[in-house]
């Protein structure tokens, strides 16, 4: 959908909207004034299937510019330090907090904010020398992450093994009860204790997280090095995914007479319709 002068006028004008989040709508109609068939070399049919609601562009503007599934490999960090922001190698928890939440705030992201935070246990883990205080110093980093990245999309892995670092971090999440970050445990029965399941559970039950992932079934797609992401999106650390696209199925049935023709006629239209946008951006 294309936006204009009155989208702007409305944003500045709102009592609702923080001024991070003004910024970022703004910047997301910038995008949006732009004509798609020029830009993206949209056909009149593609276009009028957007239009239509039949194929949902996520609103995520139509200048190609920021992909919205980016899962960077935080080990690299941790094994190497970062030379772009003069971040050495981190050889104490404080340290490894410290310049996660850096990288955190230079991740690129259609929400502006980090989709995807890492596999935390698995990072922490070499750093856990007194669990007491290191559980404060958790906890504190979550809080953080709650209050700086306040987006439901950003989302934390832990699993599959019993880890004191995993365990520190499902403590902080049930005494926390924060929002943010969503997060999902890789479980496999080969290799989770029951007592760190029963503890992931516990969490699930009194804070909505984490969610359970099926690891050997997600390891056997994508390979060990993956990461649940966002909205539960399994994809590949060191990559991800440029955006989603949708289609909307309730739009689609209405517009049909007959299941059939829904299914054998217009879904296979629109699939393709969608298929060929899609194409036709990433060549650009």
């Amino acid at each position: 959908m294309q936006s204009s002068l009155q989208d702007i006028i409305d944003t500045v004008e709102s009592n609702s909207l923080t001024c991070q989040q003004k910024l970022m709508i703004l910047g997301n109609i910038a995008e949006r004034l732009i004509n798609p068939k020029t830009l993206l070399n949209y056909t009149d049919e593609e276009w009028q299937y957007i239009e239509n609601q039949m194929i949902c562009d996520l609103n995520e503007g139509h200048a190609i510019y920021r992909p919205r599934y980016i899962l960077p490999d935080y080990n690299v960090y941790i094994e190497k330090g970062c030379q772009f922001l003069d971040l050495p190698a981190p050889t104490n928890l404080d340290e490894a907090l410290d310049g996660l939440l850096i990288l955190y705030a230079n991740v690129p992201s259609i929400t502006t904010y980090p989709v995807y935070i890492g596999r935390l246990d698995v990072l922490l883990e070499p750093f856990i020398t007194d669990e007491k205080q290191d559980y404060i110093k958790i906890k504190r980093f979550l809080n953080h992450i709650d209050k700086t990245i306040p987006d439901s999309f950003c989302h934390a892995n832990v699993g599959p093994y019993d880890t004191k670092a995993g365990r520190l971090i499902l403590q902080a999440v049930i005494e926390l009860e924060n929002t943010t970050p969503n997060m999902t445990i890789r479980y496999d029965k080969q290799k989770t204790s029951r007592e760190f399941a029963e503890l992931a559970a516990k969490a699930c039950l009194l804070v909505s997280k984490p969610s359970f992932a099926n690891d050997p079934y997600y390891i056997q797609d994508l390979g060990e090095q993956y990461g649940v992401a966002s909205c539960y999106n399994a994809l590949p650390e060191c990559g991800g995914a440029y955006t989603l696209t949708r289609l909307r199925l309730g739009t689609i049935a209405r517009a049909c007479s007959s299941v059939d023709e829904m299914v054998n006629e217009l879904l296979p239209k629109v699939a393709n319709l969608a298929f060929q946008q899609w194409t036709n951006a990433i060549i650009i």
